[in-house]
């Protein structure tokens, strides 16, 4: 038994002196939940740096913090070494804050410094491998570029491992077009050539606690098709009529026909002036003119697109930029063939384009290209309101309106239509502002829609006329065959006389 014993402590003692000994193993890990913050942190870099060490006293049986050639010599407010941790254990969050920043300005921003260690987010979690005990500082982004991360964290023997929340935020921009027939807003709307088109950006009020100055700053950008007015641009403060922004005082506007940008001239004292919190939201209005460059239907839709540049960072001065949002704008065209009654074409006569039923006033100004006719915005000149046809092409058309084609003169030979062509597209969009299929459609005086948006429209040949002046001959035609029947009456009438004698 003794000797077994010994056989078995030996072998233990063996073992013992085969295991290696291992350090504690130290980390902070970084951990988003993007469903909270909007924002993912995937493919984002985070660093720690470390600002002091952490040694266990086993006399005071506590943890305290020293200066060594592993930690990074700052200095902050003239404080630097025990002063300075002196300084921090009694500072208030605001404080630390301001101490991180002027660490990273000074010390890391340059990239001269090397972190104590890095890790790349995988997902919404970046775990950072350390070796030692410490005091750290950790940065990092969050979004694509966006929100500057920042922490400190203490590890200690006890507490090797650290779980870093980041609160991140970043503004968001939204962006709307009004449908003019129904005044919703939405991705889509449709419109007259000529037509002022109302847009909308809803933005968020960003978090600007812990930036010197933030820059802030709207971009839109139109097609050709589509005309700014500069004028038309008003900012409200969550949609209150009596919270509207001064032009110049609190936003300046920069723009050419086709796009402009709005900076908030000073965000940060605006939302201090204000009380606003991160729920609040700046609505900007502003209007556009379709324009007689607008795509028709079967070339696109006239498209415009916006961001919002903010500050992403307190210690310099780089931005972030949200994702571009874009609405959708559709007008339409429409095919007018004259024909007869046996679809052989026909020339020569006019038509006037309007909105009215019982009257061929108020006709709509077009401007004409050959045998195409554009609908004018207002203000151009050298328009025409008499349509010849032929085969025409009507631009500009807008659906839900209803139009008349008024025939104000018809093909000789041919009988004036005795009432105006009705004319109503109808057309609709799926949820990303494209035309459904077999959309747009047209109905024609109200006839089954058809997805071909073109008509014949047919004119009839006319009674035929006297040759000779007067009332012609007709009536002694007419005379002639009364008096053959009354003869022929008068003829029957003798013979049964006759027979009866």
């Amino acid at each position: 038994m003794r000797r077994a014993f010994n056989f078995l402590l030996a072998a233990a003692l063996m073992l013992a002196l085969t295991i290696p000994a291992f350090a504690a193993d130290y980390s902070i890990d970084v951990e988003n939940d993007a469903s909270k913050t909007g924002v993912s942190i995937n493919g984002n870099t985070y660093s720690a740096y470390k600002i002091f060490n952490v040694v266990y006293d086993t006399t005071k049986k506590a943890f305290s913090y020293t200066v060594d050639s592993d930690c990074l010599n700052v200095t902050y407010n003239s404080l630097s070494g025990s002063a300075l941790i002196n300084w921090l254990s009694t500072a208030s969050d605001a404080d630390v804050r301001s101490f991180a920043d002027d660490v990273y300005t000074k010390y890391i921003a340059d990239k001269l410094v090397a972190p104590a260690g890095s890790a790349t987010a995988s997902g919404e979690r970046a775990s950072i491998p350390l070796t030692s005990a410490g005091y750290y500082l950790v940065y990092g982004t969050g979004g694509s570029g966006d929100t500057t991360v920042t922490a400190s964290v203490s590890l200690t023997t006890a507490k090797p491992t650290a779980i870093i929340q980041p609160k991140l935020s970043v503004p968001t921009l939204t962006k709307e077009i009004q449908h003019n027939e129904l005044s919703s807003w939405g991705n889509v709307g449709d419109n007259q050539i000529g037509d002022t088109v109302h847009y909308r950006t809803i933005t968020s009020v960003p978090d600007t606690n812990n930036y010197t100055t933030y820059t802030y700053v709207i971009h839109d950008t139109m097609s050709d098709g589509l005309t700014f007015d500069p004028s038309s641009l008003m900012i409200k403060i969550n949609d209150e009529d009596s919270k509207v922004l001064t032009l110049n005082t609190d936003y300046t506007i920069t723009s050419d026909a086709h796009s402009f940008t709005v900076a908030f001239s000073n965000v940060k004292a605006l939302i201090a002036a204000q009380s606003l919190t991160t729920t609040d939201r700046f609505y900007v209005y502003y209007n556009a003119t379709l324009n007689e460059s607008a795509k028709i239907y079967t070339e696109g839709s006239n498209d415009n697109t916006a961001y919002l540049e903010y500050s992403n960072s307190p210690y310099d001065d780089g931005h972030g930029e949200t994702p571009p949002v874009k609405v959708y704008d559709w007008t339409f065209t429409m095919d007018v063939n004259k024909t007869d009654k046996d679809s052989r074409p026909l020339t020569g006569a006019e038509f006037i384009l309007n909105t009215d039923s019982n009257s061929t006033n108020s006709p709509i100004a077009l401007i004409k290209s050959g045998s195409s006719y554009t609908i004018a915005p207002s203000g151009t000149t050298g328009t025409v309101t008499t349509i010849s046809a032929g085969s025409i092409v009507i631009k500009g058309l807008d659906d839900s309106t209803i139009y008349y084609l008024h025939e104000t003169k018809a093909p000789d030979g041919y009988n004036l239509l005795p009432d105006p062509v009705k004319i109503q597209i109808s057309a609709g969009y799926d949820a990303n502002g494209a035309l459904l299929s077999n959309s747009p459609t047209v109905a024609v005086d109200g006839e089954a829609a058809s997805s071909t948006l073109r008509t014949n429209v047919v004119n009839l040949t006319g009674n035929e006329l006297p040759s000779t002046g007067g009332m012609g001959t007709t009536i002694f035609y007419a005379v002639g065959s009364m008096l053959a029947v009354g003869a022929g009456i008068m003829l029957i009438a003798r013979k049964r006389v006759k027979n009866e004698n």
